[in-house]
């Protein structure tokens, strides 16, 4: 603890000349490059999350909810394969693309925040999206929902805690 101390009192006691106007320039725009504001994070996940509903909702219908097509879409195939799994194929399928538009909108610093509270972003996200469906629809039994969230937490929990991606979109 002394040394720590002592060092301390060395750094504050330096008289040399202060850093160039570059350094603290690169320094300055690294902070920017790892900082986020919360808001803007949570307006990117409501984002990704959207989009990503209307694309599932084309090709998937979950409950009876179906947008801008006609016919079983990829819940004919899902049926084909486990019957009794095709709620827990659509809640991962939603959630893959979601978490993965998330992934892809989102900067390094966002990303790793957003992993650091997975479970809790995706439980929000997951029962938020369901009580939309039990809204839009009475199609929603206990254990299709319950089956459909399982889907979902499943996705959450594979592609969350994958390595934090670059991201494409800039602030």
């Amino acid at each position: 603890m002394k040394d720590l101390k002592d060092d301390f009192a060395s750094f504050a006691d330096d008289s040399s000349a202060p850093g160039s106007g570059a350094i603290l320039a690169s320094i300055h725009q690294q902070i920017a490059l790892e900082s986020y504001s919360v808001g803007g994070l949570l307006a990117k996940i409501a984002g990704a999350h959207l989009l990503a509903s209307l694309v599932t909702l084309m090709s998937c219908s979950q409950f009876g909810v179906r947008l801008f097509f006609d016919g079983s879409g990829l819940m004919h195939y899902f049926m084909h394969v486990a019957p009794d799994l095709c709620m827990v194929f659509c809640g991962a399928l939603y959630f893959t693309l979601s978490l993965n538009l998330i992934r892809l909108f989102t900067h390094k610093a966002e990303w790793k925040a957003f992993q650091k509270n997975a479970l809790a972003g995706v439980g929000v996200l997951a029962f938020l999206t369901l009580a939309g469906f039990i809204i839009g629809t009475s199609q929603v039994t206990w254990l299709d929902g319950s089956l459909w969230v399982v889907g979902a937490f499943l996705a959450g929990g594979v592609f969350a805690k994958w390595p934090p991606a670059r991201g494409i979109v800039t602030n």
